[in-house]
């Protein structure tokens, strides 16, 4: 099935969404695969009643629509005043990474998302730090990171380094922040993150501790455990360690299958984990066959596409195919 149709069906499945937060939120991520596909977004985001994702798009679509920059500055000087503090930041966090992708300036926008840091949740400051790792403010970063709960700071520092593998200061500094969690859970899920960024520097030991994981979460008895296994397992599976990843996918999956009903966080994972170990159309299968389909399917999408598995080929790939069928 090609992307296009894709989005056909998900328009289709979108207008069967609730009127409620997780259907606003559906609708949200419809929006992103839509402008990450090539298309206007601006009548679908005039539907969207939620004013931080209606912002949150604002900021982050010229990313893929370049020629949204300008009109969606507009849109979001005003909108922008009526979020609480940490939501600003989540928006003038996501702007200033738009802005540095699209090679403008950004930091007026890491000012501006500094302004609201005092009143900020930890949410709000763990949000700035992956930001400012990622547009290279790595000192600043760190420093923020530091008014974070040892747990927080290392989940945080271990998701800013997966994103910017490479980086050996943050890759350091989420170890070190890793090895003072106490809680085994916590700790297990901010290893399995890291690693992605670890696995550059060192690929024997990487493998070994994903067994290590792997033997740590098995067997799989309850609806925790399956929870545990899918989350690590996604973790593991965009660090590239595939084969650790489907252990776990496949334990939990198998447990899983047992069960009538869902909890709806763990179908939600469970789809997104079956992306990269049973590919696109399998994983978008499954997302069909739920009573919950107006939501798994975009949030599916979102996520092949916040994650990197739809990467710069397949854009340009599905922009020629689209090119083909709309000529000018």
């Amino acid at each position: 099935m090609s992307i296009q149709q894709y989005l056909f069906d998900l328009e289709i499945l979108v207008k069967r969404v609730p009127k409620t937060k997780t259907g606003e939120l559906a609708k949200a991520m419809y929006i992103r695969s839509l402008t990450f596909f090539g298309n206007d977004p601006k009548d679908h985001l005039s539907t969207l009643r939620d004013s931080y994702l209606k912002a949150y798009l604002l900021a982050e679509t010229p990313t893929y629509l370049p020629e949204l920059w300008n009109r969606n500055l507009s849109e979001l000087e005003t909108l922008v005043q009526s979020l609480n503090p940490s939501r600003k930041i989540f928006v003038f966090s996501r702007l200033a990474e738009t802005a540095n992708a699209l090679g403008y300036s950004h930091r007026e926008y890491v000012n501006q998302a500094y302004e609201w840091l005092p009143k900020a949740s930890w949410k709000g400051r763990s949000r700035l730090v992956i930001s400012l790792s990622t547009l290279g403010h790595i000192e600043e970063a760190l420093s923020i990171s530091r008014q974070l709960k040892p747990h927080l700071r290392a989940t945080t520092l271990a998701e800013a380094s997966a994103m910017n593998p490479g980086v050996e200061i943050l890759l350091r500094e989420a170890i070190e922040a890793t090895k003072k969690v106490e809680n085994t859970v916590r700790r297990i899920v901010a290893i399995s993150r890291l690693l992605k960024s670890y696995y550059m520097f060192d690929r024997y030991s990487s493998e070994l501790f994903a067994e290590k994981i792997c033997e740590k979460l098995s067997p799989v008895l309850t609806e925790v455990d399956a929870f545990l296994s899918l989350l690590v397992a996604r973790n593991l599976a965009e660090a590239s360690m595939h084969t650790a990843s489907i252990k776990l996918y496949v334990s939990a999956k198998n447990y899983l299958q047992q069960n009538l009903t869902l909890n709806n966080d763990i179908e939600e994972l469970l789809v997104q984990t079956a992306l990269r170990a049973e590919g696109l159309d399998k994983a978008l299968e499954m997302a069909y066959m739920s009573p919950r389909s107006w939501y798994l399917v975009p949030s599916l999408l979102s996520y092949a596409i916040t994650s990197g598995y739809f990467n710069k080929t397949t854009l340009s790939i599905v922009k020629q195919h689209l090119e083909k069928k709309n000529p000018h």
